[in-house]
């Protein structure tokens, strides 16, 4: 049986400062990023491969802030 593509739905919100997100393949490889400007939801959708992947997460300038992640693989 071969593994199939799939939906990856990542979403950041609950901010209280500005922070931005990246998403990494194995060899640490961009796919994708999102950097809204202020203390708005960010999110990444996209179709990914079966592997493995990383996140991460990071304030804009040297503001630190809690948040919420939520990642999907539909």
């Amino acid at each position: 049986m071969s593994k199939s593509k799939g939906a990856f739905v990542l979403v950041l919100d609950e901010l209280l400062k500005n922070a931005n997100v990246d998403l990494y393949d194995s060899t640490e490889g961009l796919i994708n990023q999102w950097k809204n400007k202020g203390i708005k939801r960010e999110s990444i959708v996209t179709t990914l491969d079966p592997g493995t992947y990383f996140v991460r997460v990071y304030p804009q300038g040297s503001s630190r802030t809690p948040y919420r992640l939520s990642v999907d693989l539909l």
